[in-house]
Parts: C-alpha cells; structure tokens; sequence
C-alpha cells in the first residue's frame, strides 16, 4: 500500500515537472512575441500656431487714390477735378471742356504729370507769362480769407486795391478761379497772370 502511495506520488511529481517545463518553454516562447505587440506610447504631437496673414489682392495692392487738381484760365469749365494718378495735363483740360479760342497753347505743356493740389493756369494769348518762381501752397496767399493787409503786399497791389477784392468779396462771396478775381475793378489780365501764382482759391 505504502508502495503504491510512493509510486503516485512519484508519478504525479514527474507530471508537474513535464507540465512546469512545457509552461516555461512556452512562455519564453510568447514573452516575446507580447512584447513586440506591446504598443509604443504616442509620441507627443506639439500644434504649432501659425498666425493667418493678411494679404492684400492685387486690386487692393494696387489701388491708388485718385488726386484733385484744380484748372484755370483760358479753359471752358475752370474748376477743380479729380483725376486718376497717372493722368496728364490733357486729361484735365478735356474734363475742364478744352482750351477756348484764346488759349495760348504753346504755354501749356499738355504731356506734363500732375500731382495732388496742382494749379493749372492757361494762359490766353497775348498774356505775358510771370517770371516769380511758383509758389508752393504752403507760401501762396489764400484769396477767400486773406485780409486787406495782406493783399496789399503782392505786387501791383496797393491798399485801395486790396480794399476793393475785399469789398468785392464780401458782396458777391468767394472767389473760385482767377477770373472770378477779374471781375474786380483794376484786376486785369495782365494782373492776373502776375497775380496767379501767388494765390490759392481756398473755398
């Protein structure tokens, strides 16, 4: 009885080592492969901000904003226009309604550019075209609220004169073109020419 005792316990023993052995033969043989299945943390995704731009179309890159000139003399419609920034004395004076008949047109540079704020004045032929250096419109003399001391100092302007543009001024209302200002009595067309590049016709 006892022997048989010892043989099953013996037999039991030899089973456990065979069923230990295969368990470890095959855990080495699944380890790895677990291990390669094993997933990788993610990397760590850093979201760059990116700014949007603001870019301009080419219409708004290319705009430009139109400049006001103003035109005189001898011209059908005197006045002040707005023209684009590529446009030429020739543009203006067809909006001014052309050069009338008098017009000298050998003073006139027709193919000139122009700039914001220039002074187109035409001359008439038989005007004598003054020598004095063009103003800038920071130095000319504003003929709608300049006083009567300061038109008496322009040249060929004295005090009854200058009393007389004012007087006419306060009758009749602003002066908007050269020959607004030849209508006061003793301003004539030579004065003018002399007179224009010394005025700005300030509304």
């Amino acid at each position: 009885m006892t022997a048989t005792i010892t043989k099953q316990i013996a037999l039991w023993a030899a089973w456990g080592c065979i069923a230990l052995g295969g368990m470890l033969i095959m855990w080495q043989i699944v380890a790895p492969a677990n291990t390669a299945a094993t997933p990788l943390e993610p990397p760590i995704q850093v979201a760059l901000e990116v700014t949007d731009l603001q870019t301009e179309s080419p219409a708004t890159a290319t705009a430009v904003a139109d400049v006001v000139v103003y035109i005189s003399g001898a011209v059908n419609k005197p006045g002040v226009y707005k023209v684009a920034p590529t446009a030429r004395v020739a543009d203006v004076v067809v909006l001014a309604g052309g050069l009338r008949a008098d017009a000298d047109y050998a003073a006139v540079n027709l193919a000139a550019h122009i700039s914001d704020a220039a002074h187109i004045q035409v001359q008439s032929i038989g005007v004598a075209t003054t020598s004095a250096p063009e103003q800038s419109a920071s130095t000319t003399l504003a003929i709608n609220s300049a006083s009567a001391e300061e038109l008496a100092a322009l040249p060929g302007i004295g005090p009854a004169l200058a009393a007389r543009i004012v007087e006419y001024r306060t009758a009749h209302g602003a002066f908007a073109t050269m020959d607004d200002l030849g209508a006061v009595p003793g301003i004539g067309a030579a004065m003018q020419a002399k007179l224009a590049p010394l005025l700005r016709f300030d509304s």
